[in-house]
């Protein structure tokens, strides 16, 4: 990476921090968010617990961060929203590498810059909710995923079945809809590249 597109880089991530921790305690929580509070309050089984009675209807990984957040620095509306602002941070460079490793830097650039100056990823980053982690994990797995596409080999096959398993406990939802378009893009590419297509199947079924 060039000296040029490394300052562009930074300071699109400088950006996108900005917008993502302007302000981040003034509104107060919203319905759903103080939800997520109650729930987090609670023990990892008292959590589990309330998982089960459907208090919400998602994976519970977010939650035990959270959990062990509030623990570490206390409850806010600033400490609640700040942990998810930080990983959209990591999303936008999660994007830059992903659109650099399918095209080029250039568009890498472009697309760490929309998505840092985009008001729905800016709005829906900033809540005490699965949104951000759910982000940045399908675009650590599909980077992942991309990657062992190249090169069939254990490194990045272990860290792509990693993440759809970090996914997979963060959002029921998303690791479906991820294999779903691999698994068509498998089904054209089969007959050429039957190694790669046997790695990734392997991966994805563990």
């Amino acid at each position: 990476m060039s000296r040029r597109n490394t300052l562009i880089l930074t300071g699109i991530v400088t950006l996108g921090a900005f917008f993502l921790l302007y302000r981040l305690g003034d509104l107060s929580l919203s319905v759903d968010e103080f939800v997520n509070v109650q729930i987090e309050r609670g023990t990892w089984p008292e959590i589990l617990a309330d998982l089960r009675r459907g208090e919400d209807l998602h994976p519970p990984l977010s939650h035990a961060v959270m959990s062990a957040w509030f623990r570490l620095v206390g409850e806010s509306e600033w400490s609640a929203r700040l942990p998810w602002s930080l990983v959209s941070i990591l999303s936008i460079v999660l994007v830059y590498r992903l659109g650099a490793t399918l095209l080029d830097e250039r568009a890498g650039l472009v697309a760490a810059a929309l998505t840092a100056t985009a008001p729905t990823f800016v709005l829906y980053s900033r809540f005490d909710k699965y949104y951000a982690l759910t982000m940045a994990l399908f675009l650590a797995a599909a980077l992942a995923g991309t990657r062992l596409w190249r090169r069939p080999a254990f490194g990045p096959g272990a860290w792509y079945a990693a993440a759809l398993a970090a996914l997979l406990y963060t959002d029921y939802l998303a690791p479906a809809s991820l294999v779903l378009g691999q698994g068509l893009l498998l089904v054209f590419l089969s007959r050429d590249r039957r190694r790669q297509c046997r790695r990734i199947l392997g991966f994805l079924a563990a």
